[in-house]
This record gives C-alpha cells, sequence and structure tokens, in this order.
C-alpha cells in the first residue's frame, strides 16, 4: 500500500506557524493547531504530528465556532492516515469513522477508511465506502481508482477494469493506473489490449524506464552469479525493451490480438518476470506475496508445470494442504509422473493427515468454502 491512495491535506503558506511560536506558549487555535501537526509530519515527526492533531480536535470540541469543523476534519484525516501508514489499522479505522461521525459528508474520510478497511481483508466494506466517497465527489479520481484495486482484488476485473478506464480519461499521465488497467485485462485473457496498456505506460516515463534497464544491465553485466530477483530484473528488461521498440512490440502486439495462445517472448519475458520475483520473494518468506506473482505467470502461461510446482511449494509452506495437493496433481496431470513432485505430493498428504489427527483441528474443522480455490 502507498501513501498515494490516501488523501492527505495539505498546509498551506498561509497557515504555516513555527516550532519556534509553540515554543514560546503562543496562542494556538484549531488550524494553527493543524497547520502545525502538518508541519511536524512532513518533517518526520510523527509522534508531535498526532499530538498537534489530537489538540487541534480537542480544541475544535471545546468551540462553538462551526467555521472551525473543516480543520478539524483535516487533523482526523491526516491523523488515520499516519496510523494507517504506519500499519496501525484498527486505530485507523477508529479514528478515521470517528471524522465521519462529525463530518458525514467528507470524501476524503470515506476514501481513506476505505483503504485500511481494504487492508484488513475487509474488500466489501472498502467498495461501500469508496462508492460513498465518490457518490459525495464523483470527480474524486483517487477513490474511483482505488475502487478498481478493490474490485481487482475480488477477481472482479471487469468492474475493475471500468474504474481504471474512468480515472485514465480523467488523468490520462497516472501511470499506475495503466499497469493496475493491464493486470485485469491479462486476468480476463486480453493479452494484446494489456500490453498496449504497458506500452502506454512505459511513454509516459519513458526516461525512468530507460534509467531502470540501464542500472540493471550495468550492475548485472559481471556477475558472476545470479539470484532469483536478477533473474527477475533481467526478464523485466528484455519485456521493457521489447515493448520500447516501437515496430517490433507493435508486431508482437498486433500477432497477440490475432491469436491470443501465442506465447510470444514478450509475453514469456513478462511470465518471467513474474515468475522469478515469486522466486525471490518466496526464499525470503513472502510466501502470499510469491503466491500473487505465480498467479499472474499462470495468467500468461497456463500450462507451465514448473510455475504451477512453485505455486504448489509456496500453498504448502502457508499450511493450505488441500489447495497444494490440488495443484501437485494438475503437475503431474500436466507433465506425467515427475518423481520430485510426487515426493512432495506425498509429503504434503502426510503433514494433512497429521493435521487432521490433531483433536484440537477435528474440532474446529470447518467446511470448504464455495469461493475457496488455489486458483484464482
Amino acid at each position: 500500500m502507498t501513501g498515494d491512495h490516501y488523501l492527505p491535506f495539505k498546509i498551506s503558506n498561509l497557515t504555516m506557524i513555527t516550532t519556534e511560536a509553540i515554543a514560546q506558549n503562543a496562542y494556538l487555535d484549531v488550524k494553527t493547531l493543524y497547520a502545525t501537526g502538518t508541519a511536524f509530519q512532513q518533517q518526520g515527526k510523527i509522534e508531535a504530528a498526532i499530538d498537534s492533531y489530537q489538540q487541534a480536535i480537542s480544541c475544535w470540541k471545546k468551540s462553538s465556532e462551526t467555521t472551525l469543523l473543516p480543520w478539524a476534519v483535516k487533523a482526523y484525516s491526516n491523523w488515520g492516515c499516519i496510523l494507517a501508514q504506519e500499519g496501525k489499522f484498527d486505530e485507523a479505522m477508529a479514528v478515521l469513522q470517528a471524522g465521519i461521525a462529525v463530518a458525514p459528508d467528507d470524501a476524503a474520510l470515506y476514501n481513506n477508511l476505505g483503504i485500511v478497511l481494504l487492508e484488513l481483508r475487509k474488500p466489501q466494506e472498502a467498495i461501500a465506502r469508496y462508492r460513498r466517497a465518490i457518490e459525495l465527489q464523483p470527480e474524486l479520481a483517487i477513490a474511483r481508482y482505488n475502487l478498481g484495486k478493490a474490485f481487482q482484488q475480488l477477481g472482479l476485473h471487469t468492474f475493475a477494469g471500468e474504474c481504471f478506464d474512468r480515472v485514465i480519461s480523467q488523468n490520462p499521465d497516472r501511470v499506475a493506473v495503466y499497469g493496475d488497467r493491464a493486470i485485469s485485462l491479462i486476468a480476463q485473457g486480453k493479452l494484446a489490449e494489456a500490453m498496449l496498456c504497458l506500452q502506454n505506460a512505459i511513454a509516459l516515463q519513458s526516461e525512468f524506464v530507460e534509467g531502470f534497464c540501464h542500472h540493471v544491465e550495468m550492475r548485472l553485466a559481471d556477475l558472476a552469479e545470479l539470484n532469483e530477483l536478477d533473474r527477475s530484473q533481467i526478464a523485466c528488461v528484455r519485456f521493457l525493451r521489447q515493448l520500447q521498440e516501437k515496430n517490433g512490440s507493435d508486431s508482437a502486439i498486433s500477432s497477440l490480438a490475432q491469436n491470443p495462445l501465442n506465447s510470444s517472448s514478450l509475453l514469456l519475458n513478462l511470465a518471467d518476470t513474474y515468475f522469478h520475483l515469486g522466486n525471490a520473494l518466496a526464499e525470503y518468506g513472502g510466501h502470499e506475496q510469491a503466491e500473487q506473482y505465480y498467479q499472474k505467470a499462470l495468467q500468461i502461461q497456463p500450462k507451465n508445470a514448473d510455475i504451477y510446482l512453485r505455486l504448489a511449494d509456496c500453498l504448502s509452506q502457508q499450511q493450505r494442504f488441500s489447495a497444494a495437493i490440488v495443484i501437485y496433481r494438475l503437475v503431474l496431470a500436466i507433465a506425467g509422473d515427475r518423481s520430485d513432485v510426487c515426493e512432495s505430493l506425498q509429503a504434503v498428504l502426510e503433514q494433512q493427515q497429521k493435521l487432521l489427527l490433531n483433536p484440537k483441528v477435528r474440532q474446529g474443522l470447518k467446511p470448504l468454502a464455495n469461493s475457496e480455490s488455489p486458483l484464482k
């Protein structure tokens, strides 16, 4: 989660006060307390910023001035953003809900609460908050973008795509939206359209892309041994270079449009990027994130046994044995009776059996939900 998804309120030059004024016990009203908080926040002094926001809210509660409410709302919003960015999602939710209680028509508060709910794995509730934000402020592009991300997390790529398209029409220079739009298009099997989206994203940041590619090429030129992250970056550079080459990429994209199942080198490099990045994450214990990248790689190469095998291993590490067993058996169906896969499958079956024999586990067993699937 990045701060770009939030709507923190910015300090203006008119309301800026110095920390020296605070030290001199100058008179502080709601606006100046809020401004102090934003100044501290910009300096990275988080505890001082939160304290200032809390004082601003307390000062507003004691005041009868209704004109000061917007500043208190801004204090609630920024305080909630800080907590969320520090991973304190339950606390952030409580603060943002308190803000909504006093300002039920503030779109930014609903947007920020939606982000927190999504982090708490409550996508349906997040969607409701994003929709409320858009209802209050229809041109709030960030809320519509976040709504698309929530739909994407639920696998509702058609709805996600509609959100992203609307954001692109409002903000055609917002690079991240093209990338997310491409992810949903790939999930829908619309590979040619996805490549065009990524091509547009690269065109918007050509200098950055060129710098990244050059840095990777220089760093890895004389490297004797490559790790999985290195391999991911190599595949990524190849993919980006192909998209940069206008004539070659146009030909590859045209071929995809005519034959979506064609595994062009363009797509293979993208799949390799996801695959090796998943491997790198898995090596360091990031199994949930690795799983997501394996899923993306499989959307491009749905018959690749090696990717399925890594996905099965990843599921096993998360003790999601039933899902892992399904994938191991799928690998055997694709690649035949591979001894390494048979051994892994047998090991997982034994682990599952031990788990089921545990009395505490047996008491807590629940039927598998219809939505639970190893493949998303």
